[in-house]
């Protein structure tokens, strides 16, 4: 009988994660019986992203959510690479075990992997041959896609309030960042300028969060965590101050920004004053956090295969 008895995935580097422009190259074990031909064998990187927003309205009829299903659910191809080793093979495989290698570009403008509780996005290495397959997971972190001087945009903003309930007094506070793009492990350094006219002693914080977006058809849903935080100084009443705060990027956070149409990521640093029976004042500044570093990001044109690489065809 002629036939495919087993399929095999062994990556070259199986712990890695890869980013654009980056080779992945491992060995596809096939065990064939009496003789097989080689167009029987596909190799496939694959990607997708699913969405699973669950439906909060208990009033609406279960035929009124999501065509009688609880969640709302979108499922999106993000990646196809195919390889068919029968394009540089022209023989049969005999009986035995065949190691036939495969390589893949990770190409520039897709999103880093990601697996949270409305959202997955998902990177695969698949193989079939005959009727057996294989597959195992692959772990990919790319820069966002944007133009590299938008990284270099500066931040100012600025915010007050006036605290006490009779003749309030102002607590302003002004904020620069020298840039708007931070690499993954660095520190993100906000200058903070306050001027206390209140009568009251405030602290002030500093903290990195994620905001992530997930979009299923016209349902949209926000969650938002805290990543890092930093304390401050302490400002006196009527005085004026000038801190450094210095808030850390964790090294290994995904980057989902502007390549994907269902999950966004947004990364947000926080100035706040702390002040006593009162709200407190907050200046929310987003940012953009990449991979690379700052001076050697790509222009998101085509990169040349490896040497010795032969580029999948997609």
């Amino acid at each position: 009988m002629n036939q495919v008895t087993a399929v095999t995935l062994i990556p070259d580097r199986p712990s890695a994660t890869y980013t654009s422009g980056e080779v992945v190259t491992g060995h596809c074990i096939v065990t064939v019986t009496g003789e097989v031909d080689f167009d029987c064998i596909e190799i496939k990187l694959v990607g997708k992203a699913r969405v699973e927003i669950p439906t909060n309205d208990n009033s609406r009829n279960n035929n009124d959510k999501n065509n009688g299903f609880d969640k709302y659910i979108k499922e999106i191809s993000l990646l196809e690479l195919v390889y068919k080793p029968s394009t540089v093979y022209h023989t049969k495989l005999s009986t035995g075990k065949h190691d036939i290698g495969y390589s893949f570009i990770v190409p520039s403008n897709v999103p880093s992997s990601l697996d949270v509780h409305f959202g997955i996005i998902r990177y695969k290495i698949k193989a079939k041959a005959g009727s057996e397959k294989n597959e195992f997971v692959l772990n990919i972190i790319s820069p966002p896609s944007i133009q590299p001087n938008e990284l270099l945009i500066p931040i100012m903003e600025n915010k007050s309030k006036n605290v006490g309930l009779l003749n309030g007094k102002t607590v302003l506070m002004h904020c620069e960042i020298s840039r708007s793009g931070f690499t993954l492990g660095t520190k993100v350094p906000i200058k903070c300028t306050i001027n206390n006219q209140s009568l009251k002693t405030i602290v002030l914080k500093g903290a990195l969060r994620q905001e992530i977006t997930f979009k299923a058809n016209e349902e949209e849903r926000k969650s938002m965590q805290k990543l890092s935080s930093v304390m401050g100084a302490t400002i006196e009443p009527q005085s004026e101050l000038t801190h450094d705060l210095n808030v850390t990027i964790p090294i290994n956070l995904p980057i989902v920004y502007n390549t994907c149409p269902i999950i966004q990521i947004q990364y947000i640093v926080t100035a706040k004053l702390k002040i006593p029976l009162s709200f407190d004042l907050r200046l929310n500044m987003p940012i953009i956090i990449t991979n690379l570093p700052i001076n050697e990001l790509p222009n998101n044109a085509d990169e040349p295969p490896a040497p010795g690489i032969i580029a999948p065809k997609f």
